[in-house]
């Protein structure tokens, strides 16, 4: 019977949403073998999933989907050593933002928000560590909406107001109503994309900052793995059944000897 899998070919989204999908199904199952991370990724190359993402995960970290220039909400998650403290991650927050802030503790979670500027303005970022089953997550989290207004407040409303009603009424006044009027639509045209083009370069901004704050905690905190100490009661067990052992097999001797004596 013919696979009706033989033929069809499967698009980099769909593969890698195949093998997420595949490995989440696997996970009831014991079986398979261990593999380096280098074997690991010359098996995710061929699946076209790139080795920095897979040296990410294996971190601890969490990448993100990349989000759409004009989203007005930037959201970063990722898991730090545990034994980092609160106070080590919230200094290297604030090196890396150059911001002061505020400190918020409820239950085992610990929010940083940045203190108002000089202006009074305030941005919506918020930075959340947790301590759950025995991580360190962190969340980086802000809403752009505040600041892709400031675009249009500090720059396209000025212009829309003074330069489209000078363009308009200047003409309008001697008579020349057409070159009023395409003269107020090319100062409206201006505004609006001075506006768009500011506040894009005010979100890239924020992204840019966003990831790097999230790259300097995973370099500054990476998890790192740890090799387990047996406690002292497992080491006394371990100690006795290796006396045992030698007993065993130094028993057989002694009753040869013993034999050979009589």
């Amino acid at each position: 019977m013919t696979s009706p899998f033989r033929d069809r070919r499967y698009s980099p989204a769909e593969v890698r949403e195949l093998v997420r999908s595949a490995a989440q199904l696997a996970q009831v199952d014991e079986g398979g073998m261990a593999l380096t991370f280098e074997e690991i990724a010359q098996r995710a190359e061929a699946l076209g999933i790139p080795t920095e993402a897979l040296r990410i995960a294996a971190q601890g970290g969490s990448a993100q989907a990349p989000q759409a220039p004009d989203s007005d909400r930037i959201a970063i998650e990722l898991v730090l050593d545990p034994e980092a403290t609160d106070e080590e991650i919230v200094d290297v927050i604030r090196a890396e933002l150059g911001e002061t802030g505020h400190v918020e503790v409820l239950g085992k979670s610990l929010t940083w928000t940045p203190a108002a500027s000089r202006q009074g303005a305030v941005r919506a970022l918020s930075v959340r560590i947790r301590r759950k089953d025995g991580q360190t997550q962190v969340r980086v989290e802000e809403r752009l909406r505040a600041a892709a207004v400031i675009g249009w407040v500090a720059v396209a409303l000025p212009i829309a107001l003074a330069g489209g009603i000078n363009a308009l009424l200047h003409p309008f006044i001697q008579g020349y109503y057409a070159l009023g009027v395409g003269l107020f639509a090319a100062v409206m045209t201006l505004a609006a994309v001075l506006g768009t083009t500011i506040t894009r370069a005010i979100k890239s901004r924020r992204r840019n900052q966003a990831r790097q704050l999230a790259d300097r905690l995973q370099h500054e905190f990476p998890v790192r793995a740890r090799t387990r100490v047996a406690a002292p009661a497992e080491e006394h067990e371990a100690r006795n059944q290796e006396v045992e052992a030698e007993e065993a097999v130094a028993q057989p001797a002694g009753t040869l000897e013993q034999q050979k004596q009589s």
